[in-house]
C-alpha cells in the first residue's frame, strides 16, 4: 500500500525499531499501573476518578512514556503500535503519539509543545493545536493502531488495524532533534488500558512502501 496520494517508490523500507522497548516506570503517572515484567500493559487504576471531576478541571489525563526515545538515525521508518483494551468494552478518551519527556505525566500528549499524537475520536493532533484532516478514523477497544515517522522526511505515520492514514501534511518540527522523541500514550478513566508493540512484527506492514 503507497502513502496516500505518493505514487510508491520502488526502494527497500528500512525499519528502525526498538523492540526491546517498555513503558518507563519513571516516567509514569502516578495513577497508571505497568503490568508484568514486561511493561508492555499500561492501565489507569485510580478508582475513585470521576468522569464530572475531569470535566470540569480538565485534571484527569495521565501519561506514560517508553524507556527508548526515536533511535539516532537520518533515514529508516520508527514505528510502534497499541492494542485498545478496557473493562466493560468501554473507553473514554485516549491519544499516543510522541513526546518529549519534558512533558508533564498529567499532561495529554499532542497538547503539549514537541508533542504529536493520534485521539480516539479520530483528531491528529501538535502543539495544542488539532490538524484537519480529509476523514476522521476513531478508534475503539480491540482496535490496533499505531504510530511512526519517516526519518529521511519527518512525515508522521498513523494507522488503524494496518492501514496507513492521510498524514500528507503532519511533519515533525524541523527543528526539534527527533532522538529527543518518545513513544507517549495518555488515559483518562479507571480500567483504560493498552498494550504495546515495538516490534519487530506488526499489524501494518512497514515493508508495504511507505
Amino acid at each position: 500500500m503507497s502513502e496516500v496520494g505518493i505514487p510508491k517508490i520502488g526502494i527497500p523500507t528500512i525499519p528502525v525499531l526498538t523492540p526491546q522497548n517498555r513503558w518507563d516506570i519513571a516516567a509514569c503517572a502516578k495513577d497508571l499501573m505497568l503490568v508484568e515484567r514486561k511493561r508492555l500493559i499500561a492501565k489507569r487504576c485510580d478508582d475513585n476518578f470521576s468522569e464530572m471531576f475531569w470535566e470540569r478541571t480538565n485534571s484527569g489525563s495521565r501519561s506514560v512514556f517508553a524507556e527508548m526515545p526515536i533511535p539516532k538515525k537520518d533515514i529508516g521508518i520508527f514505528y510502534f503500535e497499541l492494542k485498545i483494551g478496557t473493562k466493560d468494552d468501554k473507553m473514554s478518551i485516549l491519544y499516543f503519539g510522541l513526546a518529549t519527556k519534558q512533558m508533564p505525566l498529567n499532561s495529554i500528549v499532542g497538547t503539549e509543545k514537541g508533542t504529536y499524537a493520534y485521539g480516539n475520536h479520530g483528531q491528529f493532533c501538535c502543539h495544542d493545536e488539532e490538524i484537519e484532516t480529509p476523514s476522521y478514523k476513531p478508534f475503539d477497544v480491540g482496535d490496533v493502531v499505531g504510530c511512526g515517522v519517516n526519518l529521511a522526511t519527518r512525515r508522521i505515520i498513523y494507522t488503524k488495524n494496518g492501514e496507513r492514514l492521510d498524514t500528507a501534511d503532519l511533519f515533525v518540527d524541523s527543528a526539534g532533534d527527533l532522538s529527543d522523541l518518545f513513544p507517549c500514550v495518555t488515559l483518562f478513566s479507571p480500567g483504560n488500558k493498552i498494550e504495546a508493540n515495538f516490534g519487530p512484527i506488526f499489524t501494518f506492514d512497514i515493508a508495504d512502501g511507505i
